[in-house]
């Protein structure tokens, strides 16, 4: 049961990631449905500790979003942070997909701007930058 809920998750975060990437907007209703599933893997692992994961992915992704008048970051990010948060046994997963997020994003974001394809100014999407570390660690 656990698995099935993995597998629904990442293609879940799949489908976030691509609508982030052609819209720069993530629609609450599929992280809604990906809470909800981390809150069933949480069950069917009998681990209900990953709400510290979510609260950690939550309040750091709610800091910057505050802190940088929502221009750093988008609303939708800080709730899939916290949807991802609650799929982790460890809060120490959660801080772990966070650091290598925002080390995935600039690598990519520094490739984009030297080879002149993007600016300081443009923004990226964040999404995908989330969801391929929250997967790799779940598998």
């Amino acid at each position: 049961m656990s698995n099935l809920l993995l597998v629904a998750a990442a293609a879940l975060c799949l489908k976030i990631s691509v609508d982030d990437v052609r819209t720069q907007t993530i629609d609450d209703r599929f992280v809604f449905v990906l809470a909800i599933l981390g809150l069933l893997y949480q069950h069917s692992t009998f681990n209900f500790v990953s709400i510290a994961g979510a609260a950690l992915g939550f309040g750091i992704f709610g800091v910057l979003y505050v802190l940088g008048k929502r221009k750093w970051i988008g609303s939708g990010d800080v709730l899939l942070a916290g949807a991802i948060g609650l799929f982790f046994t460890d809060p120490m997963q959660m801080l772990l997909c966070i650091f290598t997020s925002w080390i995935l994003a600039a690598a990519v974001s520094g490739f984009l701007i030297m080879t002149k394809k993007s600016t300081t100014k443009h923004a990226i999407a964040f999404a995908p930058f989330l969801c391929v570390p929250a997967i790799a660690l779940l598998i």
